[in-house]
């Protein structure tokens, strides 16, 4: 089997463990009739990162991947919470059906949108419609996060469940903070295209004092640096 092959094989796989409506894709678990037929934050950024990588490459299912990319984009965005937050699953409507807290998925919620706009707006150079409203989505989830889950004394993000649906792992894992990482470096790449807009700036100013994180990276008033 060659690469496209491959590629077009998972991609007919998706599209029966998915629903569109109204140009939003639910990329649910499992198949609509099996066990888990509702969209996991966690399982979608995980999808997002696949279509970005072969959304860039030229191969004659990159256009359909970039399609599934902004499709499932925009259901993440939709079932966002006012206040940032997203929860541990939906169903195809919308409505969150969560039973555990696992806060690692508000850093997977703000990390697809932003890999999307990175992904659309940078390589591919094409215009995002509703760009400042996903950035503003980004930017919300993750005040939510700061708010809720940073702990600054010893800049790490608290959590009692992410990978597993208990408590054994309740307090400071590396699954959660290496995930709230990515999405930081995320959004410092996002703030370098998008010009450095003031209340970015602030974030990164006021919102993580600057200080030595889990993976040994520093998180300075400009965005993020290796340290």
């Amino acid at each position: 089997m060659d690469y496209e092959s491959g590629i077009t094989e998972h991609l007919d796989v998706i599209d029966l463990c998915s629903i569109l409506t109204d140009g939003r894709r639910a990329l649910l678990a499992s198949f609509p009739n099996a066990r888990y037929p509702y969209v996991y934050p966690r399982d979608v950024w995980a999808a997002v990162r696949l279509f970005s990588e072969v959304a860039l490459i030229d191969l004659p299912s990159s256009e359909r991947v970039f399609t599934l990319l902004r499709e499932v984009a925009a259901f993440i965005a939709f079932v966002q919470r006012e206040d940032g937050h997203w929860g541990q699953r939906y169903e195809v409507s919308g409505d969150d059906k969560s039973i555990y807290r696992q806060e690692d998925n508000v850093a997977h919620g703000g990390a697809a949108l932003a890999t999307y706009l990175l992904t659309e707006n940078g390589p591919l150079g094409r215009e995002v419609p509703d760009w400042e409203e996903l950035l503003e989505r980004v930017l919300r989830g993750a005040q939510y996060a700061l708010k809720n889950y940073y702990r600054p004394e010893i800049h790490l993000f608290y959590s009692t469940t992410s990978v597993h649906e208990s408590a054994m792992e309740k307090g400071y894992s590396l699954w959660v903070n290496f995930a709230y990482l990515q999405l930081l470096y995320l959004m410092a790449e996002l703030d370098k295209v998008n010009g450095h807009k003031e209340e970015w700036t602030r974030f990164f100013k006021t919102g993580i004092p600057s200080g030595r994180t889990c993976s040994g990276s520093s998180i300075t008033t400009s965005g993020l640096s290796a340290g």
